[in-house]
């Protein structure tokens, strides 16, 4: 049975594996002074005079930070470097891009699956493009929809950008951009009978009034229940050099991580996997009939939920 998995993860650190890293040296003030021009430049920032020097202060600080990660002597498996986020203390990236923490736990279940070494669905074509989800905490509503994309394609081989602001603006049982619980979304799209296209609800970064017509890191992070705060699409799994990793395709815009996705190290040791990956229940939809998603047939998609390795009777 092919599965596109949704689980939770803890975001509070800053990951930027790009294109722009860093050297591995420390950078004198000068050069980090001449980096955070350049860095407002590209991401078209002005400020006056006092936020600028807060600002830099700031960058500054997260330099050195990625300057002490990059350090060969850490032989990390990834590399940090700059990004639009580079501007912000880790407090203030948490309130404005990070959803209220969690305590609900779905049903366990103890089927035992057989699993292929490797998937990625983005060579199947299974996976749109990466979305930003912007100052909005609608990362639960891009992962729901993300994973119906998935196994509407899988299922129909078509792939259609689904609309998250549907979800965000119409979804009761959820909160909007202040956060929200991806099993509850796949339940409003079976409960409404499906949901729209991203081109025709397209998205808003804010929760507006329901229109229903239209590098592998595996290094500090904390996995304890009041720092699970993001949610992120599994899309895919892999090994490299020995070391097996998720695939997650993150809502922060392109900028962000390897274009929009990260890996992160599969398979550890830690009781709820890295940063917390495995803390609750992943859930993903299942589709059965090659129908559309706007139909009245309730058995169109099903939602499955699993707990350490096991699978729950669909509801």
């Amino acid at each position: 049975m092919a599965i596109v998995a949704v689980l939770l993860v803890s975001m509070a650190f800053i990951i930027m594996m790009s294109p722009l890293a860093l050297s591995r040296n420390s950078h004198r003030p000068d050069e980090v002074r001449l980096m955070f021009e350049s860095w407002m430049v590209e991401h078209g920032k002005s400020y006056d005079i006092k936020e600028k020097e807060t600002r830099f202060q700031i960058f500054q600080s997260n330099v050195q930070f990625i300057d002490d990660e990059n350090h060969p002597e850490n032989s990390h498996s990834y590399t940090l470097g700059l990004n639009r986020f580079t501007n912000l203390t880790n407090e203030e990236f948490q309130k404005i891009y990070l959803s209220p923490k969690h305590s609900e736990v779905l049903p366990a279940g103890n089927a035992s699956i057989r699993y292929p070494a490797s998937v990625d669905w983005r060579s199947e074509g299974a996976v749109t493009s990466v979305k930003n989800q912007e100052k909005c905490g609608s990362c639960w509503a891009f992962m729901a929809v993300g994973a119906v994309e998935g196994i509407n394609k899988i299922v129909t081989d078509n792939l259609v950008s689904l609309s998250a602001q549907e979800l965000i603006d119409c979804d009761n049982e959820n909160n909007g951009c202040k956060g929200g619980q991806i099993w509850k979304a796949f339940n409003f799209i079976k409960n409404n009978g499906g949901i729209d296209t991203d081109d025709d609800y397209p998205y808003k970064a804010e929760k507006k009034e329901c229109d229903v017509d239209k590098g592998i890191y595996q290094e500090k992070c904390k996995s304890n229940l009041k720092y699970v705060d993001h949610s992120a699409l599994v899309v895919g799994y892999g090994e490299d050099n020995g070391m097996k990793y998720w695939i997650l395709k993150n809502t922060w815009g392109t900028d962000w991580g390897e274009n929009g996705y990260m890996r992160i190290k599969r398979g550890s040791r830690r009781k709820y996997g890295m940063c917390g990956i495995l803390r609750f229940s992943p859930v993903w939809p299942i589709k059965k009939e090659a129908t559309s998603l706007n139909t009245d047939n309730e058995n169109s998609l099903q939602i499955k939920m699993m707990n350490s390795g096991g699978e729950s009777s669909a509801t």
